[in-house]
């Protein structure tokens, strides 16, 4: 049964990163080109608001040309420009302030040549799909971990979320690296304004390395893409192996996910070269450690709802190779039987965890009840001792199995209409000599004590 669960989440998870990146996969590449088609229709406003930006750079390249003017008049003491030259500059930036957008987009036609390149280079590695991942990742780990399916199954999930999260942060690093060559695009007047002075020409200098910088990151976006879907697909072909007889599965894993964080950093790689490059995205580090985190916390969690894995007496899980010591480890997670009790408690408040996770253990918990599984005292407790405005109510047939570990009179009893809220516990009982009596038990304080005569017991 428990083999059974792991292969379901794997299936699920798998499916769910594989059909993901399928669906985005080379979309971007084609789309986001060297040409600002998809920042134009994407954001019509910039393009609106390019003319405000032309005379906001002609109002500021005025005022410049003007206050240097002016300092001339001081003389040496001022160090000022020579008055000839500063507004010759001055013309000529007010015609590149004119023709920025024209001048822009010829300098992005030199980039197409390299970009188109690589777009056209055809490797026969790429014609694949990313569901065959999977498939080949499982028969590898699974050999590697010696036979114990579950493990290979947790490997998968961990290494699949990674490979996956890693991938869609490149992809958000390639659609970064383009809007900010089109905010430098649809700003260059801005720029054109500043290089009339030699007092702000190193401003305009910089923004022209950094135009020149992501340029070529906006190629490397193709190389670095195209490299990864290639080693996919060579890895779908030869399962790791390498011609000189060495290489496996976890090498080109890991091989894999250097490669997409080497990608995802070209840029501070190329910052410290001293080209100006913009630092996008996040360096959200150690993907893999987190996967292994949320994965196993949520094992933890199906633990719980575990009791549809032990018997009525609460054993230990059955399973062969030592899979109960394994599974073991989850105990602790959460309190015993969290899901098992919010399943079946109407109302009240959840002692699990909450959101998907949450919604997959209470589901897993109403199957363990309708499957014969008995709660503890403590999750009884967790609705008995509880107001009744917050308690919830337990019933059925999993509240006639479960009253007898928390009331251990009762237990070896045929208990029948249990109820269980906030305060009160009522049952019928019936012995072995077929007697039956009703029981009512209330919880003393929620009742103030009373000032008569009256018997404690």
């Amino acid at each position: 049964m428990l083999d059974w669960i792991f292969d379901g989440i794997v299936g699920w998870v798998s499916s769910v990163v594989t059909k993901l990146m399928d669906a985005v996969s080379g979309l971007f590449l084609g789309a986001l080109g060297t040409d600002m088609t998809a920042m134009e229709e994407y954001f019509p406003f910039v393009s609106k608001a390019f003319t405000i930006i032309q005379f906001t750079a002609w109002a500021l390249l005025f005022l410049i040309t003007i206050w240097k003017m002016f300092r001339a008049f001081g003389g040496p003491i001022t160090e000022a420009e020579n008055p000839l030259t500063l507004l010759m500059r001055a013309v000529v930036f007010a015609l590149l302030i004119g023709f920025a957008k024209p001048v822009f987009l010829y300098v992005l036609k030199i980039a197409r040549a390299p970009y188109t390149a690589l777009m056209d280079v055809t490797m026969g590695a790429e014609d694949f799909t990313f569901a065959g991942i999977e498939s080949v990742l499982r028969s590898g780990l699974i050999s590697v971990a010696a036979g114990t399916s579950i493990v290979g199954s947790l490997l998968v999930i961990i290494l699949m979320i990674a490979l996956g999260w890693n991938y869609f942060k490149l992809l958000l690093e390639v659609v970064e690296r383009y809007v900010v060559v089109g905010v430098l695009c649809y700003t260059s007047p801005l720029a054109y304004a500043l290089g009339a002075s030699k007092d702000t020409s190193q401003v305009f200098r910089s923004w022209c390395r950094m135009v020149g910088s992501q340029l070529l990151l906006l190629v490397m976006n193709v190389w670095f893409l195209r490299a990864f879907n290639s080693s996919v697909g060579q890895y779908l072909g030869s399962g790791g192996a390498l011609s000189n007889g060495h290489g496996s599965v976890f090498l080109w894993l890991f091989c894999a996910l250097a490669f997409l964080k080497v990608a995802q950093r070209f840029d501070s790689y190329l910052a410290s070269i001293g080209l100006n490059v913009a630092q996008t995205g996040a360096g959200l580090g150690m993907e893999m450690l987190v996967a292994s985190r949320v994965v196993m916390g949520g094992l933890g969690g199906f633990r719980n709802a575990g009791s549809m894995f032990r018997g009525g007496g609460g054993g230990p899980i059955g399973a062969a190779g030592g899979l109960a010591g394994f599974a073991g480890k989850f105990t602790d997670r959460f309190k015993g039987n969290s899901y098992v009790r919010d399943a079946v408690v109407q109302g009240g408040v959840r002692m699990g965890a909450g959101g998907p996770l949450g919604f997959i253990g209470r589901a897993f918990g109403g199957l363990a009840a309708k499957n014969g599984a008995t709660l503890t005292g403590d999750s009884i407790a967790s609705v008995a001792n509880r107001p009744p405005n917050q308690s919830g109510g337990i019933a059925g047939g999993i509240a006639d199995r479960s009253l007898g570990n928390y009331l251990p009179n009762l237990k070896g009893k045929s208990l029948s209409g249990t109820q269980i809220t906030g305060g009160k516990i009522a049952t019928t009982a019936t012995g072995a000599d077929g007697r039956t009596s009703s029981i009512s038990l209330y919880n003393a304080s929620q009742f103030e004590k009373p000032t008569s005569a009256h018997k404690s017991f």
